[in-house]
């Protein structure tokens, strides 16, 4: 018995064990049953840990022959730079012509500048709604904000979903960019500081969803939330910061943002003891639509308690 002629069944428990490259490379257009049978990996490709010989093959003969039917593109480029280079370099301009029904991009641990690059290069997808960004390296602090609002408008702005992982960079938001852009309905993303999550709640008016990390170490500026921009559509948000000092006021101004939460999550550092009472935080919820609340503080407070019974006096003034 030859491998061609092994049951789909157990030619696809093969394909677990190998990579999404491998597969293509040895067993596209061996035959047409061949084909079908490994339909779902020319539907989701992923270009990750192959050689380099093994890729410029994939880039020459196969990917121009599946393209129209990639539904998701991942491009990994961890193990070598070169990867996002020739991938530009084979399909950069005609990334229209030959992935026309590509619906999810993700890009791993790519430049700045290649960041740059692709998203000109996505124009005029009219399926792709999802864009991942994962391990981002080496951008210059002044480029930080011009790079945001390119991936925000990228392909014409039509993406409405992106999401960029923890371990990428921090961003920061151009406080004096005015553009709008309505097509997000759901983000994650690393900000550099909390000013930046004050602009960035009136550039994305629809949001759905939104979780946002800011873990660099600030000043203690004191800011409030501008109440003009309501965000009506945001359903599910969650907040992670335990290298600033929150207090009560600017969590209370903040969900008076989101009025029609459903699902809220804070894992935040404070040193005010009204955000460590649930007494203070139930009434700032919004009760009426809330349905899941997870709630984590590293409380700290500014003067050294000596005992649990001061605390719980201090908490219940």
């Amino acid at each position: 018995m030859n491998f061609e002629t092994l049951p789909d069944e157990l030619i696809l428990l093969i394909c677990r064990y190998l990579s999404s490259s491998d597969i293509l490379y040895s067993l596209f257009n061996l035959n047409s049953r061949l084909n079908r049978t490994i339909f779902i990996y020319r539907q989701h490709v992923i270009l990750r840990l192959t050689s380099y010989n093994q890729f410029e093959y994939l880039c020459l003969n196969v990917l121009p022959k599946i393209g129209s039917t990639i539904r998701s593109l991942t491009i990994n480029t961890n193990w070598t730079d070169l990867i996002a280079k020739r991938f530009y370099f084979y399909f950069g301009e005609r990334m229209k012509e030959i992935f026309p029904n590509i619906e999810r991009l993700t890009l791993v641990a790519f430049s700045g500048s290649e960041l740059n690059d692709y998203m000109i290069s996505i124009s005029d997808l009219i399926y792709l709604k999802q864009l991942t960004i994962q391990d981002r390296y080496n951008i210059t602090e002044e480029y930080k904000q011009v790079l945001f609002d390119k991936i925000l408008s990228a392909n014409n702005n039509r993406l409405e979903k992106i999401f960029f992982n923890r371990h990428s960079e921090s961003l920061s938001i151009n406080p004096k960019n005015s553009i709008v852009y309505s097509n997000i309905i759901q983000l994650n993303i690393h900000l550099e500081k909390i000013t930046d999550l004050q602009c960035l709640m009136k550039l994305i008016p629809n949001i759905h969803r939104m979780n946002i990390v800011i873990d660099n170490q600030s000043d203690d500026i004191i800011i409030h939330f501008h109440e003009e921009f309501v965000l009506k559509y945001l359903i599910e948000f969650h907040l992670e910061s335990f290298r600033r000092n929150w207090i009560f006021d600017q969590i209370y101004s903040l969900l008076k943002q989101m009025p029609f939460l459903q699902t809220l999550s804070l894992d935040l550092f404070s040193q005010d003891f009204h955000l460590s009472n649930g007494q203070h935080i139930v009434p700032i919820l919004p009760i009426n639509t809330l349905q899941n609340l997870n709630y984590a503080i590293e409380y700290e407070p500014e003067v050294e308690i000596e005992s649990i019974e001061k605390l719980y006096l201090l908490n219940h003034k």
